[in-house]
């Protein structure tokens, strides 16, 4: 075989690899576009339930449920709305990570609230179908917290003592 042959033929090889490679990326950016539009557009209705808490019942929930925990339709669209924009990120970037949110993170932070933890459950009905192991990832920092605090109160009255 000669050498310019040999060289035709790496360059055939390489071609064909790079419009393969091509393909599957061109694939999977229209794939991630298209997730991101959806989750776009699905904010932004979520956003509208602070206007019209009324629409709550489509998602099975009533406003009776928000009353017994002290959020208000605006507030419960605001922690919507946010954790489902973050859920975005997750699902493309880290979709298999369940592991707790750092401390001090963001997400850290506001899920140390008890209003936001408070509100969870209800959130979890609507975040969790499409945020499978981010909604995992929020119960596990839930869990934590949670876990801490109960640490720190024990503590706490093993030195009353």
């Amino acid at each position: 075989m000669s050498q310019e042959f040999i060289i035709s033929l790496f360059a055939l090889i390489f071609s064909i690899i790079s419009i393969l490679w091509t393909i599957i990326s061109n694939t999977r950016q229209r794939k991630e576009s298209a997730i991101a539009t959806g989750f776009s557009l699905v904010t932004s209705a979520e956003s509208l339930l602070g206007e019209i808490p009324s629409a709550l019942k489509f998602h099975g929930i009533d406003q009776s449920e928000l009353d017994e925990i002290g959020i208000e339709p605006k507030e419960f669209a605001y922690l919507l709305v946010s954790f489902s924009g973050a859920g975005i990120f997750y699902r493309m970037y880290s979709p298999k990570n369940s592991t707790p949110f750092p401390k001090r993170s963001y997400r850290y932070e506001m899920l140390k609230s008890p209003h936001t933890r408070a509100a969870w459950p209800i959130l979890k009905r609507i975040i969790n179908p499409y945020h499978g192991s981010y909604a995992k990832k929020i119960q596990a920092t839930i869990e934590m917290i949670e876990s801490i605090e109960k640490s720190k109160k024990n503590n706490d009255k093993g030195n009353d003592i």
